[in-house]
């Protein structure tokens, strides 16, 4: 849900604010597929390819499907709700400059594919890319403040100035890890 308020407090000052809810769920189903050693140990033993190709995987499709369909999908739940407050304040110094100040609050949510896909084990390189589906969003509080004189005329436009700081954490990355 959101709800916002603008309010004039008077002929030259201007407050907007806000606050809105969003709550996030995902149940996200994907394949179990067996691993090197487990399909080593089945009926397609022998049609795999070595290690250092396509990563040891088979090489048919009857061998494909047995290593992706034999076991059920797994499904991985999360979820989490946030509140996202904001406020803006305007000032008009004169007919043509505003200065502007605010605050708010707002996430970056992960990529679908950095919460659900296939583990990819790459034997020769030793290199295993793995999805989170516990991954959280980043958290981001924006300060913002500007100065803006307005064009009239013909040509309207702006020139402005402004300076932001961005308190942001919970960054989404990617690691290396070595044996």
């Amino acid at each position: 849900g959101y709800a916002q308020a603008d309010m004039r407090l008077t002929s030259k000052l201007q407050v907007r604010f806000g606050e809105r809810m969003e709550r996030t769920e995902n149940a996200l189903t994907e394949f179990d597929p067996l691993t090197r050693a487990q399909m080593l140990a089945s009926p397609y033993a022998n049609q795999l390819n070595p290690v250092g190709t396509n990563n040891g995987r088979p090489l048919t499709l009857a061998g494909m499907k047995y290593m992706y369909e034999s076991q059920p999908r797994v499904t991985r739940h999360s979820q989490y709700h946030n509140w996202f407050p904001s406020l803006l304040v305007k000032y008009q110094i004169l007919p043509n400059l505003e200065f502007q100040s605010g605050v708010n609050k707002s996430i970056s949510r992960p990529p679908i594919d950095n919460l659900t896909g296939l583990w990819s084990i790459n034997e020769s390189t030793r290199i295993v890319s793995a999805p989170n589906p516990g991954l959280q969003p980043e958290y981001h509080k924006v300060y913002q403040t500007r100065l803006a004189y307005y064009f009239g005329g013909r040509s309207p436009g702006q020139l402005s100035a402004g300076i932001m700081q961005d308190e942001a954490k919970n960054f989404i990355q990617t690691f290396d890890y070595t044996p």
